[in-house]
């Protein structure tokens, strides 16, 4: 094809090849395509698809700076397949105009390396609504999305080693998937709403350093990796649901902006590299951690700001635990109110800020809890064996249920309390029973 427009049918058969020139008059209107069309061999080849789209019953090969172009309102349908090469860091899918290309059920765009939703020859502004699949799926390789926003109610995929890079805003239906197996899926500035986020065989969605990431209303059920780019930055709105994994390291901050709920029976785990790993409370509201999330590891603060401010009170009915020796677990500007368990298992969990709930304060024998000064509040405390430290600061601990220490030796009064410092005392506060056991205690 050389500089004209072609409509109808074009079918290719055997080892034949419909080969396109570098022509900005290359065109197909109301084509249906069936067989190979030729992207790869000539540098810079170029087809635009007019408005009413394009039936591929075949394949396109992009390579060497290949463009494709689809223009304004118009539907990628067949069963097609287009391939990305991965030679010129040009190869592209275009979208032009004002519009929306819709890329059909049973289309797939797939291979090592081009970029989706630029514009070439007509400006505009367009959306790309995927019902097909697109797949990063060579070792090696990026494909990546790019000024038009994303419509996902399919899959977006990165697999095989493949990276697939989110530079502009997805929005995903109920059926809509970003699936990392075996690969990488990018984030990289990019509002992520709704639909689901999962991983497979080390696949991760791995989160760029950027203040324009967001979370809004997702849920994840894979690997969300805020630990192998330093500082990376995640931003939640309407909500969380989290049945996977958050890795936080290098100085990475989740932060949860206004009234969030963040639910689901995952885990977001603190690392050990870098002082400044946290989870935000932005905004003026409060943030609920629900009670099937744990959140746990190395070191981390929870509490502070950094987007918009703001007075944020973070209310806990999940499990928070400072696990692991060496590590501390702070919490910091925003109230706490605990109705959930606060664990310091075998690292230091600091509570700097004003405490209050029904909840329980739980140290093991290798942990250390440090509350600030103040009156505070809880349900239960369960202090372990000898070497639980706990410091109560100058302010009296009250609980309304129940107080074990089992460091505690003979006798069974509230000032009895191996392994907790501090001037403040540790009070009864409604009908709350103490019971002591250890070595040599009867009738505790």
């Amino acid at each position: 094809q050389n500089g004209v427009t072609i409509s109808g049918t074009v079918n290719t058969s055997g080892g034949g090849l419909f080969s396109v020139v570098s022509s900005f008059a290359n065109r197909l209107d109301g084509v249906t395509f069936n067989g190979n069309m030729d992207m790869a061999s000539i540098a810079n080849s170029r087809q635009r698809v007019t408005p009413g789209g394009l039936v591929l019953n075949g394949t396109v090969n992009i390579n060497s700076n290949g463009i494709l172009s689809f223009e304004d309102n118009g539907t990628f349908s067949g069963n097609g397949t287009v391939v990305f090469g991965n030679t010129g860091a040009g190869n592209r899918i275009d979208l032009d105009g004002n519009g929306t290309t819709t890329i059909a059920s049973g289309v797939t765009i797939r291979g090592h390396s081009g970029t989706i939703g630029q514009q070439i020859n007509i400006g505009g502004t367009q959306t790309l609504v995927n019902n097909g699949l697109i797949s990063a799926d060579v070792s090696g390789g990026t494909i990546g999305f790019v000024d038009s926003a994303v419509v996902n109610n399919s899959t977006l995929k990165a697999t095989n080693g493949g990276l697939l890079n989110l530079g502009t805003a997805v929005s995903q239906g109920a059926s809509g998937v970003i699936l990392a197996d075996n690969g990488t899926v990018r984030q990289n500035g990019a509002r992520i709403s709704g639909g689901t986020i999962a991983s497979a065989n080390g696949g991760a969605l791995q989160v760029a350093s950027s203040s324009a990431n967001y979370l809004d209303a997702a849920t994840i059920s894979g690997v969300v990796d805020m630990a192998s780019v330093a500082t990376s930055r995640q931003r939640v709105n309407n909500g969380l649901t989290n049945n996977g994994t958050i890795n936080i390291n290098q100085n990475a901050i989740l932060s949860f902006e206004d009234t969030q709920t963040l639910s689901g029976t995952g885990s977001i785990v603190f690392g050990n590299t870098g002082g400044g790993n946290r989870i935000d409370l932005d905004g003026n509201g409060t943030t609920t951690i629900a009670s099937g999330v744990t959140i746990r590891g190395h070191s981390g603060a929870i509490g502070q700001q950094i987007n918009i401010g703001g007075t944020q009170t973070l209310l806990n009915q999940g499990t928070i635990n400072a696990e692991l020796a060496g590590g501390t677990i702070g919490f910091a500007d925003s109230a706490l109110v605990n109705n959930g368990v606060l664990r310091a298992q075998a690292g230091t969990m600091y509570v700097g800020v004003p405490l209050s709930g029904t909840g329980t304060l739980q140290v093991d024998s290798t942990g250390t809890m440090n509350l600030a000064n103040g009156a505070k509040g809880q349900g239960t405390l369960a202090m372990g064996g000898a070497g639980a430290a706990l410091n109560l600061g100058t302010g009296n601990l009250t609980l309304s249920n129940d107080y074990t220490n089992a460091g505690a030796g003979t006798g069974n009064a509230f000032n009895r309390r191996a392994g907790v410092s501090g001037t403040g005392q540790i009070v009864a506060g409604g009908d709350v029973s103490q019971v002591i056991t250890g070595a040599n205690v009867t009738n505790g």
